[in-house]
């Protein structure tokens, strides 16, 4: 090849490489912090973030019902848009307890008129993000109550994205959002 016509070539060729390849390595994904709600104690609850504590409460609250709520039952008495200053207060008093030793003594209190297990999409859509956040994390932990003994334990995922399931329930507006949650709708892939 003729030296002339190499030089650019090779110019063109180097150009492209420093283009195409990252100036560093891409950072690796934080992990999706865990936690077992069922194991929890009151200082490492504290030590979460009010989103992250209603999370883990909430679902919670949906694995307990789960296990005593008969088949057919869909109405009850829930956790959902209820505050939780007692059972932070009780978790503040006696750190070394667990959540579920706090939550049987000092059940969140306030009105809960939220039915997590026959609300639509298009009804969960219409609550507040909070509200929302709180209905998917107890429907979860009933939903795992719920599911064979076989199934894996208890690593909730303190946050999760409800992106994908309000994308799906815009799709489908009058789906029960325990069904489509059940099926595996706006599952985080």
């Amino acid at each position: 090849m003729d030296p002339l016509r190499r030089g650019p070539l090779l110019a063109t060729l180097a150009l492209t490489l420093c283009v195409l390849a990252p100036a560093e390595p891409a950072a690796a994904a934080e992990p999706v912090r865990v936690v077992d709600p069922t194991a929890i104690r009151c200082a490492e609850l504290l030590r979460l973030g009010d989103a992250e504590r209603t999370r883990v409460a909430l679902w919670l609250d949906g694995l307990l019902k789960g296990a005593r709520w008969g088949p057919t039952d869909r109405r009850g008495d829930t956790a959902v848009g209820r505050s939780l200053s007692g059972v932070l207060e009780a978790c503040a008093a006696a750190p070394e307890r667990t959540l579920v030793e706090v939550w049987s003594q000092r059940y969140p209190g306030g009105p809960g008129d939220v039915h997590p297990l026959v609300l639509t999409c298009r009804e969960w859509a219409a609550l507040s993000p909070g509200l929302r956040a709180q209905v998917v994390a107890w429907n979860e932990g009933f939903a795992k109550a719920r599911a064979p003994s076989g199934a894996p334990g208890f690593a909730v995922p303190v946050a999760r994205d409800l992106a994908p399931l309000a994308s799906a329930c815009r799709r489908t507006p009058e789906r029960v959002l325990a069904e489509a949650l059940s099926e595996g709708a706006g599952s985080p892939r």
